[in-house]
């Protein structure tokens, strides 16, 4: 559109007051949650060693714990074919195989790997402070 054309300034008067229209206002608090997702301590160090996975819930959501190598990795508990509990799955390297139907994800990024599944799973931040195993499902 020419900047010349009467249609012009309209256009700009309208664009400007739906931008403002869309702008939302947060407390710092909201601001705060946002930026820094709160994390929960879910298990020692200990409880999950190297090759394993372990079952917690975080805050009414079941999560699988997993030690790939010295890293640690959280999901949802949830296999994205059924709905199966991927907890009961078999764990090799840094593949969770379901129960149920043999849907593979991987741990590291929720990717699902074979058929049945085609939907990849959550995953969700860890952090380790101390001998603590931190998740956070923000």
């Amino acid at each position: 559109m020419d900047k010349e054309s009467p249609l012009y300034e309209d256009m700009v008067d309208i664009l400007k007051r739906k931008k403002a229209d869309q702008l939302t206002f947060h407390t710092h608090e909201e601001i705060w949650k946002e930026i820094m997702p709160e994390f929960y301590k879910v298990a020692k160090v200990s409880e999950v060693p190297i090759g394993t996975k372990k079952l917690v819930e975080v805050d009414f959501v079941p999560v699988l714990l997993f030690n790939v190598g010295g890293e640690f990795y959280a999901m949802e508990d949830v296999c994205t074919h059924d709905g199966g509990p991927l907890g009961e799955g078999f764990l090799e390297d840094d593949e969770i195989e379901c129960p149920r139907h043999g849907a593979r994800f991987c741990v590291k990024t929720g990717k699902a790997l074979c058929m049945p599944a085609v939907e990849d799973i959550e995953c969700f931040p860890v952090k380790i402070e101390d001998d603590e195993i931190l998740v956070s499902i923000d």
